[in-house]
């Protein structure tokens, strides 16, 4: 399940949409991490979104899509350990 997130004071324009990426820096294993592990990664996210509740992966805001992880698949598919989030201002491939 994907965790609740926050933004704040991201300034986007409206051309603008917010790109999300959250993983894992600890993988497979904290004790001995070898790799970042992609869990969930959140594309045309609407500049007039400031968050997303828990379990947003199952009901994104209108217009965003989901890219895919390192499952290969377009959803998040377990929990991190240690989850990081990188968010980040990208030009709109949203239809106006």
């Amino acid at each position: 399940m994907s965790p609740s997130l926050r933004a704040v004071a991201l300034g986007l324009v409206a051309s603008c949409s917010l790109a999300l990426v959250i993983d894992d820096p600890d993988a497979p294993d904290p004790a001995r991490p070898k790799r970042v592990w992609v869990h969930w990664v959140v594309l045309d996210i609407p500049p007039t979104v400031t968050s997303l509740p828990e379990g947003a992966s199952v009901a994104l805001p209108a217009g965003a899509r989901t890219g895919t992880n390192d499952w290969a698949r377009p959803s998040t598919a377990g929990r991190a350990r240690r989850s990081v989030a990188t968010a980040t201002s990208t030009p709109s491939t949203r239809s106006t």
